[in-house]
């Protein structure tokens, strides 16, 4: 099969209807254009897309949808141009934004496939992750358990867009961070990342009784709300907090487990308290793919197993505790869901604290809208009735928050320790 004509990005958007792409598209164009090789028609091949959907876990009406809307690429030298552009500026190219501000519809081009041409550049991820593996000495089934993101992002297509088959164009990008240089792998039910940490809070554990309290971190911003503001833009109410050290004791505004910032400063004599996180200390940072059964017993299979393989293969890590920052992490939800539901019970096992948010972050993953509505919001979960219900009643959209987990205190996973360990603390003798 011969490659198509040589064709510039004008040329090609014009062609789909897509000339609103062009000033995200033409200034790298002609860089993936010249590196057009005869092999990028592999990733079109109906083989090539059976055997990648199948490692991730898809099944035969997908794969053959994804097959035809190949085939309308294929016959299309303006798609496949275009097709060829993507996996490059994702996968292969010098650019250091992968992410568009205005990605191509291509509805008017294929139609209800439209969504099918991202899940084919996404599936260029499949290669890079298992050769990325293999040199890393990563079991093959791991690799396989981390390509199962894209089956989940092209869950959250499905049941946004009807039952058909693709991933949305915003979603896709992310599996860059999955290759090349970074150890991000999913074990179990979560998805793991090792960094350094960067919340804005300090950790610490009393050496007698094991409780954990942490301490915002020092010129931290918060707003009256107790959210942390950052940019040149001053907040409502704003001040700052300060954390202070001596020979002896460490002195700074407490958060509770909870995620709540106190204004009230506590002093902790350093005979009896122990540093346990701070900026710069490896951690895992936590990632939750797509899919059910976020269960306690399948995130504490999950963190142990994470806890067990970078241990083996990244013995020279050492992670102290696994982060996170989401919508699902923000204290607010207590009250929106319901006390028994798999996210609030998460919660109750970690340790909360503020992070940066905005008023909509993370109803995307809820409602894959790009500007939430809460008016033509869909309805089809539990979850998204239960939060417009609430939304309705008067409550507010929380918008995001953070989380640890410090790794040595996995046996009391389940046991709600940081809270329980957490009564009284004013009163004790610090």
């Amino acid at each position: 099969m011969s490659a198509p004509v040589t064709m510039s990005a004008e040329q090609v958007l014009a062609e789909l209807g897509e000339l609103a792409s062009l000033p995200d598209i033409s200034p790298t164009w002609d860089e993936a254009q010249k590196l057009f090789p005869a092999a990028a028609w592999e990733f079109l091949q109906p083989q090539t897309i059976r055997e990648r959907m199948a490692y991730c876990g898809f099944e035969a009406p997908a794969v053959q949808a994804a097959i035809s809307a190949a085939a309308g690429i294929v016959g299309r030298p303006a798609l496949a141009r275009l097709a060829w552009y993507m996996t490059w500026r994702v996968f292969h190219g010098s650019a250091k934004d992968t992410y568009l501000k205005n990605w191509p519809g291509l509805e008017g081009s294929l139609g209800e496939l439209a969504g099918c041409f991202y899940l084919i550049c996404a599936l260029e991820a499949v290669p890079g992750v298992r050769t990325w593996h293999k040199l890393l000495g990563v079991p093959e089934d791991v690799a396989r358990q981390t390509c199962r993101v894209i089956f989940g992002m092209a869950e959250n297509y499905r049941r946004s867009r009807g039952g058909r088959c693709g991933v949305f164009a915003r979603q896709w990008p992310w599996l860059r961070n999955y290759i090349g240089k970074n150890l991000y792998f999913r074990l179990g039910r979560l998805e793991y990342w090792a960094e350094a940490f960067s919340g804005a809070v300090e950790a610490w554990r009393d050496r007698r009784t094991g409780s954990v309290v942490a301490l915002a971190r020092d010129n931290t911003r918060f707003d009256g709300r107790g959210r942390v503001v950052r940019g040149e833009t001053k907040a409502p109410d704003e001040w700052t907090a300060t954390l202070t050290k001596s020979g002896e004791t460490v002195s700074g505004y407490l958060i509770t487990p909870q995620g709540q910032i106190l204004r009230k400063q506590v002093e902790l004599r350093l005979d009896r308290w122990a540093p346990v996180l701070n900026a710069g200390d490896a951690v895992l940072s936590v990632h939750i793919p797509a899919g059910g059964n976020m269960t306690i017993d399948a995130c504490r299979e999950s963190l142990n197993l994470a806890a067990d393989f970078f241990a083996r293969h990244f013995p020279y890590i050492r992670p102290t505790a696994v982060c996170s920052g989401s919508w699902i992490f923000h204290p607010g939800l207590e009250r929106i869901l319901p006390a028994d539901s798999n996210v609030l019970r998460l919660q109750r096992e970690l340790y909360l604290f503020p992070v940066p948010t905005g008023p909509q972050d993370g109803t995307w993953f809820v409602f894959y809208q790009d500007k939430f509505d809460p008016a033509a919001a869909p309805r089809d979960t539990s979850l998204q009735r239960t939060i417009l219900d609430r939304l309705a009643a008067g409550e507010e959209w929380p918008g995001s928050g953070g989380m640890f987990f410090l790794l040595e205190d996995l046996p009391n996973f389940g046991k709600e320790f940081y809270r329980s360990n957490h009564s009284g603390i004013f009163n004790a003798d610090l």
